[in-house]
């Protein structure tokens, strides 16, 4: 479990270097001027799109091939991936690497995945400690990779995190052990296990995934916004870059401290916690839109935070007890695609959004969305106990 969580630390902390630092490696290779804007929101938006699509079949073959082998397939993707941004030398090519990073699907479904067919208990503890290794490599990678970037180029920092992520390839296909016992025997025609549906059952999962698609599209979306909103609310425009890295290594620092504080709440509680987590943040992102000072801004980032990282695990806790071990991979695959097109219908629709509407307008609407999700989360969890009184 720790080499997954590791895995999930280096891929993440080496990917996210890129995206602060897009419009200025874009430059390098040739795109300025208009086309820059062009090739910087085709390249922020491709994995994702590559990623929707593939994240179902990779889940259909973990249940096949067995979890470890994709885990050990994402993270040699994942590192070939990084090698070719590296050795990008034209937009095109950067873009075409990009795809393919989504494309190899990321580690945390296969490490979902993994986590499912091997715990017999404890899988929303697994997931919370997969999400803050997430969490950190997020908050490690701009803040680390930048000050590398400018030392040593952008490159080279994503050459070394190509090798590492190689280098944990090679230590999980060595390490990590293969199916879990009773999947193998599922699979070779001993008969299916037994899979125990929680009261509910597949509305409760579809209610869920509902919930986890309205979280991410309003957070993916306050990422496209938030840049020129806090420029407009800060007394200096050029210190934009400041506050908002600020404020972004805030969110991600609340993210890592209470990734594991929602395990036990969504092992116990799921549909009631996962309710909770949403309102708050939905409200939290409704504040956003119009802080009395600047400040204001860093407790309601750390609100955002905390609450955002119980939507991933949540989302996957419940496809995990709805497929049971022998079906969780093509479970876990479907909810990540449907999370991750959440992803890009959040940027993009926030994006065209804010071309017509003030920022701040659109940062409530997102809010609400978000807050919806909540709602959508509770009426499952008020179907979960209908369904317990009348059995």
């Amino acid at each position: 479990m720790a080499l997954v969580a590791t895995g999930q630390l280096v891929t993440t902390a080496g990917l996210t270097v890129v995206v602060p630092l897009l419009p200025l490696h874009l430059e390098a290779l040739g795109a300025d001027g208009p086309s820059r804007n062009l090739w910087a929101g085709a390249v922020l938006a491709a994995p994702a799109l590559t990623m929707a699509a593939a994240a179902p079949m990779w889940g259909r073959a973990a249940d096949r091939w067995g979890p470890k082998a994709m885990v050990v397939r994402s993270l040699c993707g994942l590192g070939a991936a990084l090698a070719l941004m590296a050795l990008a030398r034209s937009p095109l090519q950067l873009l075409g690497a990009r795809l393919l990073q989504g494309a190899a699907g990321g580690i945390s479904d296969a490490g979902a995945t993994y986590l499912v067919s091997a715990a017999d208990a404890g899988v929303a503890t697994g997931l919370g400690r997969l999400q803050r290794a997430s969490a950190a490599g997020a908050l490690v990678g701009p803040l680390a990779g930048g000050p590398l970037a400018d030392t040593l180029g952008l490159g080279a920092v994503l050459a070394f995190a190509a090798a590492l992520t190689a280098a944990t390839a090679l230590l999980a296909g060595l390490i990590l052990k293969g199916r879990h016992p009773e999947s193998v025997g599922a699979a070779q025609g001993g008969g299916e296990e037994p899979v125990e549906v929680a009261p509910g059952g597949s509305a409760s999962r579809r209610r869920c995934l509902v919930a986890g698609l309205l979280a991410q599209v309003g957070s993916y979306g306050l990422v496209t916004v938030f840049a020129p909103h806090v420029r407009g609310v800060i007394p200096d425009a050029r210190l934009a870059g400041t506050w908002v890295g600020g404020l972004q290594a805030v969110t991600w620092g609340a993210a890592f401290a209470s990734a594991t504080w929602w395990s036990a709440r969504l092992e116990r509680h799921l549909p009631f916690a996962t309710a909770a987590a949403l309102g708050v943040l939905g409200l939290a992102i409704v504040l956003q839109a119009v802080p009395p000072q600047p400040a204001a801004l860093v407790p309601l980032r750390v609100i955002q935070g905390w609450c955002a990282s119980a939507i991933v695990p949540a989302v996957l806790l419940e496809a995990s007890r709805a497929a049971g071990k022998v079906r969780s991979g093509a479970a876990i695959g479907a909810a990540t695609g449907v999370l991750t097109a959440g992803q890009v219908v959040g940027a993009l629709g926030a994006g065209i959004a804010a071309t017509v509407l003030p920022v701040p307008v659109v940062i409530v609407i997102l809010g609400t969305v978000v807050a919806g999700g909540a709602a959508v989360a509770l009426g499952g969890a008020r179907m979960g106990q209908a369904a317990v009184v009348a059995g």
